[in-house]
């Protein structure tokens, strides 16, 4: 999201640390998640899922990727999961429950 090149923690060494600016933009983004995603996480309903979002927007090339479907061809990219789940469309009766078989 914020293209550093840097590790804001918990990276193992595999990149340098953030430090000074670049900390404080990681910081600032995360203050913003939290402030965003607040009302969809009181949603009832909402479960492991919206704070696991988070995580899944930060992978926004792979929002529309069928290569990310759950389960694998059965065309559940995270976007169009993620709009059934706004548009409470439970049609599958899963209770947006997916996961592969491997």
């Amino acid at each position: 999201t914020l293209r550093l090149d840097c590790c804001p923690g918990g990276c193992g060494g595999k990149q340098p640390a953030c430090t000074g600016h670049e900390f404080e933009l990681f910081q600032a983004m995360r203050e913003e998640h939290h402030r965003a995603w607040a009302p969809l996480a009181a949603k009832n309903g909402s479960g492991v899922w919206s704070p696991s979002c988070v995580a899944h927007t930060l992978a926004w090339e792979r929002w529309v990727d069928v290569a990310w479907e759950v389960p694998a061809g059965s065309g559940n990219t995270m976007a169009t999961v993620v709009a059934r789940w706004l548009a409470g469309d439970d049609s599958d009766g899963r209770h947006f429950v997916y996961e592969d078989n491997t």
